[in-house]
């Protein structure tokens, strides 16, 4: 597990991010009900690779963080 962030807009998200052997090429992005957002990404995933995927869902990710704040 390997702990990093990102900027969207002026908002500041961390994310953790699992390395899973059972993955094959896909890069899976969760959001959990307390906010934590969780990056789960085959053993042979790039980190630039890694932050590419979680940085195209930025949005997606903001808008979810978003509802589990309310």
């Amino acid at each position: 597990m390997a702990a990093h962030s990102f900027y969207y807009g002026e908002e500041h998200y961390s994310y953790e991010v699992f390395c899973r052997r059972n993955l094959t090429g896909k890069i899976a992005i969760h959001v959990h009900p307390d906010g934590i957002v969780r990056v789960d990404a085959p053993e042979n995933a790039t980190p630039a690779g890694v932050k590419r995927a979680v940085l195209k869902r930025a949005r997606w990710i903001k808008r979810q963080v978003d509802l589990a704040r309310e």
